[in-house]
């Protein structure tokens, strides 16, 4: 079966965490906690709140490994496989942000239209499906729903001591495109096992 990929936005691509740690002026340490928003001190409305301007969307940079990360998924994929996906807050200032982001620096996604806005991304997940997100939660549930995944490496979750990210993510990547679809009845290596190896 031919796969897709669904690449994350916010913590793949575009620098959400400095764009926090600018907006706040601080530095924030994940070994007290993984969640930006316990870190500052928020609650969930004070939260969203303060990042409800297209501003701040709009200003924000895109990761180190963003090119990369789509260059490399070009290696592999059809660009009618390659979608970009996020969950930011989806009030209309936000939203007119990241819009306004994608034209900039991903244009050929949103003329194509291949931008996805969805908060509960293992919705989407499916065995022809792949998810490349920087949250353990999120991959994790994407996983349950049978899709397969790969974490991004970042501070704030278990695969962040790793050195060449991008080398990561293409050695997943290249570990599920091999794994052999066989007919019902015969093993087949799970997308959740794929996930609790890395």
């Amino acid at each position: 079966m031919a796969k897709k990929i669904l690449i994350d936005t916010d913590g793949v691509l575009r620098d959400f965490v400095g764009s926090c740690e600018e907006k706040y002026q601080t530095t924030l340490d994940f070994t007290v906690s993984k969640s930006v928003q316990k870190l500052l001190g928020k609650t969930h409305d004070d939260f969203i709140k303060d990042l409800d301007d297209c501003r701040f969307w709009m200003d924000m940079k895109v990761t180190k490994e963003a090119q990369p990360i789509i260059h490399m998924c070009q290696k592999y994929f059809k660009e009618s496989d390659i979608y970009l996906i996020s969950a930011s807050y989806q009030t209309p200032r936000i939203l007119a942000g990241c819009i306004w982001w994608y034209k900039k620096y991903f244009p050929d996604f949103y003329t194509r239209k291949k931008i996805v806005f969805c908060n509960e991304k293992h919705l989407l997940a499916n065995i022809g499906t792949i998810l490349l997100d920087d949250h353990d939660e999120t991959c994790k549930a994407f996983s349950n729903r049978g899709g397969w995944t790969i974490l991004m490496p970042r501070p704030w979750n278990h695969a962040y001591r790793t050195l060449f990210p991008v080398s990561r993510v293409e050695d997943e990547l290249t570990m599920i495109l091999n794994v052999k679809e066989v007919a019902d009845g015969q093993e087949r290596v799970s997308p959740a096992c794929t996930y609790l190896q890395t």
